[in-house]
């Protein structure tokens, strides 16, 4: 078992699996961001600020990625957009797990 030293360690641990449980259901397009309290919306934003100043978010990157999601959603049928996420993340851990992920 983990020492949990700093207050914000100790409140993540309090509501890590829920907050698990609410990002996929996010991903997944089972809710939506207004369904989330304010703190989580808050998160939620400055995760994505965060990465789009990072330079993940270029306009070729989103094209393809979006691509690749309607792409997903068009072959499997009954898929929701939402479902591309979970299934791409799948991919890479199955890639990490074979030493493939870089």
């Amino acid at each position: 078992m983990t020492i949990l030293e700093t207050p914000a360690q100790r409140i993540g641990a309090s509501v890590e699996d829920e907050l698990f449980a609410t990002l996929w259901k996010l991903v997944a397009g089972e809710i939506e961001l207004h369904d989330c309290s304010d703190a989580l919306q808050a998160w939620w934003a400055v995760a994505h600020a965060d990465g789009y100043n990072a330079g993940y978010a270029t306009t070729n990157e989103w094209l393809r990625h979006d691509r690749d999601r309607w792409y997903f959603v068009a072959s499997n049928p009954g898929k929701k957009p939402g479902d591309y996420l979970i299934h791409i993340t799948h991919r890479l851990w199955e890639e990490a797990d074979r030493g493939e992920a870089y």
